[in-house]
């Protein structure tokens, strides 16, 4: 149910709002100042605000600017409600961002018009914004895996990047490649291969901290930024990564017997590289590395800061 509060010094303009807007299937609240009224949106979360201009102690236009300033409540619907129909009140009023305005008296079914009006812009505008978010989360989100895809890993690692040259702290970068992934796919079918990107994909990210920075840069290759790590810290992560992985049991043969899933991993710490692309190189060779020498194993790239 929709809940409204009715913010006005007057108890008898309450109890009209209050029993009126009861009757059009409202769930109301009220309050007598505009302080009980900032402590009700506070406490009860209504849905819209019905608020009196002409009120003591905190005025209407007083009690807008508290709400449009909040973090919490800063979009909340408000309908002012004024004996006043000047122009340059009314102007006010929505120039302090009130959605609306009803002049007193009112007639209820305009009133009622209003709030409607009022809060089905409101829902169409959060649709609006939800809608957004999700295009902007496709832009940059993995679909396969919900990790951050190539192009917003990049974006994201190279600022962390600058920052930690800029600052002289200690960063780590790590390349993560599905071993032996495109036999997996001929011999378990792409489905299953799919399954372990996303087993893996969860596996990674539990494993790190919210602020480090992973992604999946290709088929079945994951990039990792991890700021305020040095190689051997990145080292202990990805071999703990390592052994969970082959315990998971991802894959099954036909007679019950397990196929283990393993991952390789390069690692590389800052080094005197001016830009992210050349760690990304190291991290790439030190994968090419683990790869060589019979794959399922973590290797940190040597002759750099540790």
């Amino acid at each position: 149910m929709t809940k409204i509060l009715a913010i006005d010094d007057t108890p008898y303009n309450l109890d009209i709002l209050k029993n009126g807007l009861e009757d059009e299937g409202f769930d109301m609240v009220t309050a007598q100042s505009g302080r009980e009224g900032l402590m009700l949106i506070d406490q009860e979360r209504p849905d819209l605000v019905l608020l009196d201009i002409g009120m003591p102690e905190m005025d209407g236009h007083q009690v807008l600017q508290q709400i449009r300033l909040s973090d919490e409540y800063g979009d909340l619907p408000v309908i002012i409600l004024t004996a006043n129909t000047e122009d340059s009140n009314l102007a006010r009023c929505l120039e302090s961002g009130a959605n609306d305005y009803v002049t007193k008296p009112f007639s209820f079914t305009a009133l009622v018009a209003r709030v409607n009006n009022v809060l089905r812009t409101q829902k169409d505008a959060i649709k609006l914004t939800r809608e957004a978010e999700k295009l902007r989360d496709l832009a940059y989100r993995d679909e396969m895996t919900g990790l951050l895809n190539r192009r917003a890993f990049f974006e994201r690692a190279n600022a962390e990047f600058e920052i930690a040259k800029s600052a002289r702290e200690p960063l780590s970068v790590a390349i993560l490649d599905i071993d032996h992934f495109k036999q997996i796919n001929d011999t378990y079918g792409h489905p299953k291969g799919d399954d372990v990107l996303r087993a893996f994909g969860k596996l990674l990210k539990s494993s790190l901290r919210l602020h480090d920075v992973v992604g999946r840069i290709g088929g079945e290759e994951f990039a990792v930024l991890l700021p305020n790590s040095k190689p051997m810290d990145a080292y202990n992560i990805f071999e703990r990564l390592r052994t969970r992985l082959i315990k998971e049991h991802l894959l099954s043969n036909e007679d019950g017997t397990i196929r283990p899933v393993t991952v390789s991993s390069g690692i590389v710490g800052m080094t005197d590289q001016k830009e992210l692309d050349g760690l990304m190189i190291l991290a790439d060779m030190a994968l090419y590395r683990a790869k060589n020498q019979g794959r399922n194993r973590t290797i940190v790239e040597t002759g750099v800061t540790s």
